[in-house]
């Protein structure tokens, strides 16, 4: 079974990347960051992916071109449903949320995502040409423990 997208990149951007994997699929969700589980360059991050949704923390990141994020996790929820970190993959199936980033390394997406369908969504709409890597995060293929870029 598909479990979400795993995306290594060339480049770092402040919220480039992670608006054009996303933004045909989570834009109808909030999304949360987990404030100990973030460190970024040259960029302020607190007013941004804060129960927002994610057009809206594009745009409060868009004006920053020089910064770049070194880890991040996200995870977003439908504006009706309660936040809950997560912690690990079954925590993420038996919770209300529907899409958890992990950003890792500066350049290491992993992307959960309940439903193939939407997996596959996100993996069509990558710009293939800014990566290194491309692939299913399957049952087979998974070894993480937790859900956690620390």
């Amino acid at each position: 079974m598909i479990r979400g997208v795993h995306v290594e990149t060339t480049i770092s951007t402040a919220g480039g990347l992670i608006y054009e994997m996303l933004a045909g699929i989570a834009e109808e969700y909030l999304c949360y960051n987990l404030e100990s589980q973030y460190e970024a360059f040259m960029i302020s991050i607190a007013d941004a992916f804060a129960g927002e949704t994610l057009s809206e923390s594009y745009d409060a990141l868009s004006d920053n071109q020089n910064g770049f994020f070194i880890s991040l996790k996200l995870q977003f929820f439908r504006a009706e449903d309660q936040f809950c970190e997560v912690s690990n993959y079954q925590e993420f199936l038996d919770s209300d949320c529907q899409i958890l980033l992990l950003l890792y390394d500066c350049v290491y997406y992993d992307i959960y995502v309940k439903g193939e369908k939407r997996s596959e969504d996100i993996y069509q709409s990558i710009d293939k040409s800014i990566l290194r890597e491309l692939s299913y995060i399957t049952d087979d293929n998974d070894t993480r423990t937790k859900m956690s870029v620390r």
